[in-house]
């Protein structure tokens, strides 16, 4: 019998993209806002949610992974610029931004996104935006504050190269979410 398991697409962050996102929340959070903040180490960038899938379709996932990952290149990201949606007066999400060299990330988000669909995977209702969820609004006390320094201040890393995208395991637990990685496939 096949296990549920579930799962996403994904580019993994380094761990120097984390400690600065780290300090960048650190400052937001002193001010005290309803926000549920993402803790950095589970930060990721989502190409596909899978939602649940069985073991049994872990290989032919990774198949459609390899198909859309081969012809690109490895390519650079860089994590830059703040955002809300649905925007910065009513938000609900608070986020940074993805500027990559190329348009290999989106390219590989279309391809899984119709690829998969094959699979009976449903396919994304929106477009492929790409960024880093910080937190996630819960009310509005003193968020206002945390919008004005989010924009004030900014945010942008330094750039890395990407080499591989991940199949992940998602576990929810009451800490929060944790990944595990259960293949790899290198551009």
């Amino acid at each position: 019998m096949a296990v549920t398991i579930r799962s996403f697409i994904a580019v993994q962050l380094t761990d120097t993209i984390r400690e600065q996102i780290s300090v960048f929340q650190s400052g937001l959070k002193g001010l005290c806002a309803d926000v549920k903040w993402v803790r950095p180490v589970s930060m990721h960038i989502t190409l596909k949610f899978l939602g649940n899938i069985t073991s049994d379709q872990i290989e032919k996932i990774t198949h459609v992974m390899r198909d859309i990952a081969e012809p690109e290149e490895p390519f650079k990201v860089a994590i830059r610029g703040v955002g809300a949606f649905p925007n910065a007066k009513r938000p609900r999400v608070l986020w940074l931004g993805i500027h990559t060299e190329g348009e290999a990330l989106e390219n590989m988000a279309i391809g899984l996104n119709k690829a998969l669909e094959y699979m009976n995977i449903e396919r994304e209702k929106h477009s492929f935006k790409p960024h880093l969820t910080l937190g996630r609004v819960k009310s509005n006390k003193n968020i206002e504050a945390v919008i004005f320094k989010m924009y004030s201040n900014g945010f942008e890393s330094e750039s890395f190269r990407v080499h591989h995208i991940h199949l992940l395991q998602s576990r929810l637990k009451s800490s929060g979410a944790e990944y595990q990685i259960l293949k790899s496939i290198q551009l």
